[in-house]
C-alpha cells in the first residue's frame, strides 16, 4: 500500500487525499481490472443518450457515481491543469476544439485516473515527458 501511495503522488495534482482514496476505492488497486472501469464507478465514464433516430442528445456522466470521489478528482484535475504544462496544453486543446469547460475537465480526470492506473501497474513514478524535450 505504501508503495502505490508514493507512485500516486508521484503524478501533479494528486496528493495525501486523493492517494489514499483512490487506493481505499480501488481496493489496492484490485477491485477494478482497469481505469475504465474505475471511471465508470467514479461517474467520470460519458455514457451515450440515443433511442433509435429521435433521441439524440450530448453525452452525460452517469448520475449514479461516486459523488465524493468526483469531487476529489474534479479538484485533483484543476490543480493538475495549473501545475502539469501536458495536462494545461491537453485542457487548451480541448477547449480550443470547442469544448465546453467540464467536458474539458472530465477529460482531464480520465486522463489522471488513467495515469493513477499506469503508473502503478508499472510499478515506476510518473515522469513528466515534456521535461525532456528537446
Amino acid at each position: 500500500m505504501q508503495k502505490n501511495y508514493k507512485l500516486l503522488t508521484s503524478l501533479k495534482g494528486v496528493g495525501l487525499v486523493v492517494a489514499s482514496q483512490i487506493i481505499y476505492h480501488t481496493g489496492n488497486f484490485t477491485r477494478f481490472d482497469n481505469w475504465r472501469a474505475f471511471s465508470s464507478y467514479c461517474g467520470t465514464a460519458p455514457f451515450a443518450h440515443e433511442s433509435g433516430t429521435s433521441i439524440h442528445r450530448r453525452k452525460q456522466c452517469h448520475y449514479l457515481g461516486d459523488r465524493k470521489m468526483k469531487s476529489l478528482l474534479s479538484m485533483a484535475s484543476v490543480s493538475a491543469i495549473q501545475h502539469d504544462s501536458e495536462l494545461r496544453l491537453y485542457y487548451q486543446r480541448k477547449l480550443a476544439e470547442g469544448k465546453d469547460k467540464m467536458v474539458a475537465i472530465n477529460n482531464v480526470r480520465n486522463k489522471l485516473i488513467a495515469r493513477a492506473f499506469a503508473v502503478v501497474k508499472r510499478g515506476t513514478p510518473y515522469v513528466e515527458l515534456q521535461k525532456f524535450a528537446a
